[in-house]
């Protein structure tokens, strides 16, 4: 009976060791710092986040500190562009290289890249090391990737685009962006409307896409950073179009960090605007338990995330920020208008009546006949519900504009105020207050019970 006994407990240690032997090496975000049976520390600690993942390995260790390197790869289908990693850390860390440190807190870090390795390409991998005080504790239990695409502030740059040779039906043109700020911009990213024109050729820069006349550039690997009060130029070689030669609608981004702002939960928004301004749980990445990160949540049900509306400046509780007629998520990704200005173009006419019209809300003048899109004329209809509190019945009033300018769409209300109306034996009359006597209308009435 004894050795029966026996028999069973060295088997259960062996079943145990064996156990301990499979996945010695590596364990989980959350799992602490391990042992195996031989009282060994474990080594090496995985987290897989959405498109990356980030091993923490324990090199050395001693009685007053140790020696760890964390290495980030790209298991997506994009580049990482300037990368910057915040994880919690209890431990201090005194030493870092390939990366520099960003931010710090009582028990959380901000690593950036060093400049030299700031794009992981997919599949590929950056490795930083650090040297920290005391023992580890725990391994970080969460990473996240900081970096957004960002607009950078009009007052932080200067753009000057001019034309250096001319010889008709082609040109060369030169791009100068100037940095106004006393710190890098890093990462850039440079889009405009060019109208018809075609680039056949472009230096010192990389051309990423080209959509609906609008190009996207940004930086050659020598050039993704411009320096604090520094410049960059960028050759053009152009295909000439129907119209002018002219840039239009620029935007100029850059991939930032934003290394000043906690993020506890690791959900992409800071503690800040989870208390100030969406009031979610700052240390639960998803406040509602309906499985969705609180900064993947669409709270306006504009298709644009809650990461997306702080990337872009937009109101998260807003399906059109600016009130121009348009969709937050139309404005990017369809229009490509600026969410936070109703007017992008400055000619006038709304975005979202310009797209009524039929108009290129990117253009001021859509047709390039000199005429700006505000001063054209255009046959419209103005349709206006009215009650008869008499005989009780509702109309329809369509009141056919063949030559109005401009944003009717917007403006018609407050210019045409259909103030009453009463029968007669031919029918219905009508009051027209013109607000706008300086228009040339004519006006036909089309009532519909």
């Amino acid at each position: 009976m004894k050795k029966r006994i026996l028999s069973i407990i060295v088997l259960m240690l062996l079943l145990n060791f064996t156990l301990f032997i499979g996945d010695q090496n590596y364990i989980y975000a959350n799992e602490g710092v391990h042992t195996n049976t031989d009282g060994e520390r474990q080594t090496e600690n995985l987290f897989e986040g959405e498109n990356y993942s980030v091993v923490f390995e324990l090199v050395d260790t001693w009685e007053s500190g140790y020696k760890a390197t964390v290495t980030i790869k790209n298991t997506g289908d994009e580049t990482i562009q300037n990368w910057c990693i915040a994880f919690p850390l209890k431990e201090k860390i005194n030493n870092l290289w390939n990366a520099k440190i960003g931010e710090q807190y009582d028990e959380y870090y901000v690593v950036k890249n060093a400049g030299w390795n700031q794009d992981i390409l997919p599949g590929k991998s950056v490795s930083f090391g650090f040297i920290a005080e005391n023992s580890l504790k725990m391994f970080p239990s969460y990473y996240t990737l900081l970096g957004n695409k960002i607009r950078v502030d009009e007052g932080d740059y200067t753009i000057i685009y001019e034309i250096t040779e001319d010889w008709g039906d082609a040109y060369n043109a030169q791009i100068t962006i100037q940095n106004n700020r006393d710190v890098i911009i890093e990462d850039w990213r440079l889009s405009f409307d060019f109208g018809q024109n075609i680039i056949t050729n472009v230096w010192n820069a990389i051309q990423v896409s080209y959509e609906n006349n609008i190009y996207l550039l940004r930086g050659m690997d020598h050039d993704q950073n411009i320096a604090a009060q520094g410049q960059l130029k960028i050759g053009l070689t152009v295909k000439q179009g129907m119209y002018d030669k002219s840039i239009n609608n620029i935007q100029f981004y850059e991939y930032s960090d934003k290394s000043n702002i906690k993020d506890s939960d690791g959900d992409g928004l800071s503690d800040e605007d989870e208390e100030n301004i969406f009031q979610t749980d700052p240390l639960k990445r998803d406040t509602d338990n309906n499985g969705i990160d609180d900064g993947d949540e669409d709270f306006d049900k504009d298709n644009l995330t809650n990461l997306q509306e702080m990337e872009h400046n937009t109101d998260p509780f807003c399906y059109d920020t600016d009130d121009d007629g348009l969709s937050d998520s139309d404005e990017l990704y369809i229009y490509f208008t600026n969410p936070n200005i109703p007017d992008t173009d400055g000619d006038g006419i709304c975005d979202g009546d310009e797209v009524k019209l039929g108009l290129n809300p990117l253009l001021k003048d859509t047709d390039g006949n000199g005429v700006y899109d505000a001063d054209e004329f255009f046959e419209q209809t103005y349709t206006e519900i009215i009650q008869d509190n008499i005989m009780k019945n509702t109309y329809a009033v369509t009141l056919m504009l063949p030559y109005e300018r401009g944003d009717i769409f917007s403006r018609l209300k407050n210019k045409y105020n259909i103030e009453n109306f009463e029968y007669v034996e031919s029918g219905i009359t009508l009051d027209v207050n013109l607000e706008e006597e300086d228009y040339n209308i004519y006006k036909e009435y089309i009532l519909e019970k």
